[in-house]
Order: structure tokens, then C-alpha cells, then sequence
């Protein structure tokens, strides 16, 4: 077999015996390769690294560090090798545990010598691998019932952000999930996620209402954005009528941004506020940074409550054909106070005329 084609071993164990033993008995089988060992499981991840082996055995325990820490520190150390575990340990419990902790196998040390070998050849494959010597855990697989119950431990919130982490990489990849969820294909922008709810509106409506209200959603975190760039940037003789002004406006919108979020969510969609996000689907036009006079702010700020004042009124119309009276009726009482506060804006500029 070719060196390229051979797996390669790194041992750790504190004894030098034990470890010149085991690299004995690995040598026997013409595919293993020990590529080198170590007495202290800190030293590990750097070996590993320098030899690039691909599977790391530890004869539990080794020094200072058990087999689940020495899983942690490979994972934090972003070390990519398979870690098998000798161990004295009988407990199905604890042995699936050092799986749940990163570990891809482990084999008692009652095991003979090709047990050892066949451990070695299905980590180095990507498998998992337990002691053909211990009971076999009840469930299929003991990993997914660990993630299970950590899963079941989490707050309503934490599960509700999982499961949406979880539709993207579904919807990405074509994987499927065990958790029931919901794809709403539209005509132009693809599958929209949705949560189950008990909601009586028709899930394709409350998907194209969750995407009209989005793009609400990204105008309004902009909007307040730029209302408090006004307010900590305006300077002149005007200063305090309008820093107070501006900063009422950005409380104000802050207010709008949760209930059109909440909405959103009531609606069973995914309310998408990021900067990210916004910063690609905002309609309002960049906020010049470099301004400080009232004059200037002023009609900086009143051009974005204008765009936004007409973008939801367009919005208003489209909701009530959804059948959804009661997004119609939030953004109606937004359109009525985004006219407001461009009155309150513009008022400053008509001054001066």
C-alpha cells in the first residue's frame, strides 16, 4: 500500500511502554501508520496537526486530561483527526457520553488486538465505532438521543432560533428534518419559512405577508437609524428644537420596528432585522454623513419619512388584499404617524422660505 494511501496514528498514553506496545500491534496491519505519540494529552492537538493524522488514540486516562476534555481541546483547537478512546471504562452512559463530547469511538481494554485494528479503519473512514464488548445502547443512535435531550432543555425562544438555523441549512442543502416544518414556494423569491400556527389565514397569504412586512421591517430599522445620525450630528441655531426632534422620531420608529416584527412572527414567519439584511432590502436612499447644519438634516431625514410614508401606503393596500385587516390596520396607524412627523420635519424648511 502506498504511503498516501496509509492512515496515520498518533498515540497518547503516559506510558512509554504501553505506547511502544500498541505501536507495534497497529504496525501489523500493512494500512497503519503511527506517525508519532506522545505522553501528555496537551501535546496532542500540535503533533496532530504537524503529522496530520487522522485518527488520534487515547488510552484513557493519559496525564492530566480525560478523553472528553482532550475532544473539547481538539474541537477548540480546530484540529480535524478521529478520536478513539482505550478505555477501562464499562458504562454504556459514559462511553456514549465521550461520543456526545467529539469522540468517534472507543473499544475496552479487554478487546483483542483486530478489534483494535477494525476501530482504527472505521474512525479513519469517518465512522463511529463501539466496543463490539459493551451492550449495545438501545437507541440507534445515542448521539442524536443526547442532542435530543439537550434540545428539550432549551428555552421556547432558544428552540424557536434553532429550528429556523435549521430550515436555512434544510432548505440549502436538501437535507431533511425530523422537526415539522413548512416551505412556502413564491414566485420570486423562492421558499419562504414559516412556523406552524393555529392562525385560520391561508399559510401562502401569511408567507407573502411575512415578506411584505420584511421589507416594511428593513425601511423602519433604517429609517430610526438615520433619525438618531440627525440627532447626533445636528448643530446650528436650531440645535436643541431639533436633537430633541429627531430623537423623538427615532423612539418613535423604535416602537414601529417591534410591532411590524412581532407581527411578523404572529403570522408564523421569521422576522429578519439584521444590518445585513436591511442594509440590502432598505428602499431609502444612503444617509449623508458628513452634514451638521439643521437645514441639511432636515432635509436628509424628511426624505426618508417620505419614502418610507409611500412605501407603506402601498403596503396598506396590498395587505387588505391578502385579507390580512389587521397588518392593514398597523400599517395604517405607521402611515399615519410617519405623515405626522413629516409634517413636524418639513415645518422646519417651510420656515425659512
Amino acid at each position: 500500500m502506498k504511503s498516501a494511501e496509509q492512515i496515520r496514528v498518533v498515540l497518547v498514553d503516559e506510558h512509554a511502554l504501553v505506547r511502544a506496545g500498541l505501536r507495534a500491534l497497529l504496525q501489523t496491519a500493512g494500512e497503519v501508520n503511527v506517525v508519532g505519540d506522545v505522553a501528555d494529552a496537551c501535546d496532542a492537538p500540535a503533533l496532530v496537526r504537524q503529522t496530520q493524522a487522522q485518527v488520534l488514540i487515547m488510552d484513557r486516562p493519559s496525564g492530566a486530561e480525560d478523553s472528553v476534555t482532550v475532544a473539547r481541546m481538539l474541537a477548540s483547537a480546530a484540529v480535524k483527526t478521529n478520536l478513539l478512546v482505550l478505555t477501562m471504562m464499562g458504562a454504556p452512559g459514559a462511553l456514549e457520553g465521550m461520543l456526545a463530547a467529539g469522540a468517534r469511538g472507543y473499544l475496552t481494554r479487554s478487546a483483542v488486538a483486530s478489534d483494535l485494528i477494525d476501530a482504527v479503519r472505521t474512525v479513519a473512514d469517518g465512522g463511529i465505532y463501539r466496543c463490539p464488548l459493551v451492550e449495545t445502547p438501545r437507541s440507534a443512535d445515542p448521539v442524536v438521543d443526547v442532542e435530543r435531550r439537550r434540545f428539550e432543555k432549551l428555552t421556547d425562544r432558544e428552540r424557536e432560533v434553532l429550528v429556523c438555523t435549521a430550515r436555512r441549512v434544510r432548505i440549502a442543502t436538501g437535507i431533511q428534518s425530523a422537526i415539522p416544518l413548512k416551505s412556502v414556494q413564491h414566485k420570486s423569491q423562492g421558499n419562504i419559512d414559516m412556523h406552524p400556527t393555529k392562525n385560520d389565514l391561508p399559510i401562502e397569504k401569511r408567507a407573502a405577508l411575512a415578506l411584505l412586512l420584511n421589507a416594511s421591517l428593513a425601511d423602519l430599522i433604517d429609517l430610526g437609524l438615520q433619525a438618531k445620525q440627525s440627532h447626533w450630528n445636528v448643530k446650528g441655531p436650531t440645535f436643541i428644537a431639533l436633537h430633541e426632534l429627531f430623537d423623538s422620531i427615532a423612539e418613535v420608529v423604535g416602537e414601529f420596528v417591534d410591532d411590524v416584527a412581532e407581527r411578523i412572527v404572529a403570522l408564523g414567519g421569521i422576522a429578519e432585522g439584521t444590518i445585513g439584511i436591511v442594509s440590502k432590502r432598505t428602499k431609502l436612499a444612503s444617509y449623508p454623513v458628513n452634514i451638521t447644519s439643521g437645514k441639511d438634516h432636515v432635509e436628509a431625514l424628511s426624505t426618508a419619512l417620505a419614502t418610507v410614508g409611500k412605501s407603506v401606503r402601498s403596503d396598506i393596500d396590498k395587505a387588505t388584499d391578502l385579507g390580512d385587516a389587521d397588518s392593514a390596520d398597523l400599517l395604517t396607524g405607521i402611515s399615519r404617524s410617519i405623515d405626522k412627523n413629516l409634517w413636524f420635519v418639513e415645518a422646519h424648511l417651510q420656515g425659512d422660505k
